[in-house]
């Protein structure tokens, strides 16, 4: 694991206390760039892409700058389409940035940086905007051109639709059972796990359904055998109790008196 690295910032040459940035040569796997790229935590909210600049411009030529609310792939975050994310309140907290350096080089330069000496966000040939006009600025970003939202909307539909599709066409195998009558359940976004899932329910269903079919059957059939047996007994009980009759009639018969 990567030892993390410090290196102290202000916003510019009047602030008094600096401010701890936490930095590392960034390692995700299967991520293009990330042998350029350094993770960056701790970094405040009044440090955007321009302040993250001209923290490291000593280091070498900076392709890109992310920031982001928490850690998270980079190509996840430059390919999602989104189109609801011009009305997402921002919030200000601590965040982390990826700063992508041109050469690999460079990272080794930045975590040589000294902890002792302080780098400002905000320089005179590069200053940061702050105030009315920064909140202008991010109003104006907040809400782009019409044809801007409009090509999202469209790439996010075309996705859209192109993934409906496929769950339609998996929902339609599934039906249909292989060559050893398995049966393909396919498990996808969540609507069609809800789809799935209310078809094994009814199966379910259908088999508890059928138990207690064949349980009030089996229960009829066992009080039936219990009228019988009861029957019987009677029958047996209404014998014996003639023969028992009968018995007594000839002992009365056979009984001779005698007195003396």
């Amino acid at each position: 694991m990567a030892r993390m690295h410090s290196i102290q910032c202000s916003f510019n040459d009047l602030s008094d206390e600096p401010h701890t940035l936490f930095m590392k040569r960034h390692s995700a796997k299967n991520t293009e760039g990330s042998n350029r790229t350094l993770f960056v935590v701790n970094v405040p909210s009044y440090c955007d892409e321009d302040g993250l600049r001209n923290i490291f411009s000593d280091c070498g030529f900076i392709t890109a700058v992310h920031i982001l609310d928490q850690p998270g792939e980079i190509n996840v975050f430059l390919n999602r389409t989104n189109v609801l994310r011009y009305i997402v309140k921002k919030v200000n907290t601590f965040k982390v940035a990826y700063v992508v350096f041109k050469h690999e080089n460079s990272i080794d330069t930045a975590l040589e940086m000294s902890s002792s000496v302080v780098r400002y966000i905000s320089t005179k040939e590069n200053p940061v905007v702050t105030g009315i006009d920064k909140w202008i600025n991010e109003y104006e970003k907040k809400y782009p051109a019409e044809d801007v939202i409009q090509d999202d909307i469209d790439e996010y539909m075309k996705k859209f639709d192109e993934q409906q599709f496929k769950e339609k066409e998996a929902l339609k195998d599934a039906g249909e059972p292989d060559d050893d009558g398995w049966e393909t359940i396919p498990v996808t976004k969540k609507s069609s796990v809800n789809r799935v899932n209310n078809i094994k329910e009814n199966k379910i269903n259908k088999k508890l359904e059928k138990k207690k079919r064949s349980e009030k059957e089996l229960m009829n059939f066992y009080l039936f055998q219990q009228r019988e047996s009861k029957r019987d007994k009677i029958a047996d009980l209404r014998q014996k109790f003639e023969e028992d009759k009968k018995r007594i009639t000839q002992m009365r018969q056979q009984r001779n008196f005698k007195p003396f």
